[in-house]
């Protein structure tokens, strides 16, 4: 910008625009690729913008793949159980049949 800046913000994965009164540090990020871009409005409104920077946080465990791993071996695990319970019940129902036959 050529002029003072009357206003900078940012916005992150694309989320909403935040206002910034100083220095920041984004924190508590999922390790995940993100990316942000940085407005800045100078006095005459002339508003400039940032290239879209992305970067990696690699060093943090991702929560959602322990969250999807959970579900995964659930349902597998329900998945077994009737399919256990389906054959146990139609061997039952056959041994029955062959029974009163």
């Amino acid at each position: 910008m050529d002029h003072p800046v009357v206003w900078v913000g940012y916005c992150l994965d694309g989320g909403v625009n935040v206002t910034v009164g100083g220095n920041v540090t984004l924190s508590g990020l999922s390790a995940w690729v993100h990316s942000v871009v940085v407005f800045a409005e100078d006095k005459y409104g002339n508003i400039g913008t940032s290239e879209t920077i992305t970067f990696s946080i690699t060093n943090a465990p991702a929560p959602n793949a322990l969250y999807f791993s959970l579900i995964v071996i659930v349902g597998v695990g329900v998945l077994v159980v009737c399919v256990g319970l389906f054959l146990f019940l139609r061997r039952r129902r056959c041994s029955e049949s062959l029974q009163l036959g």
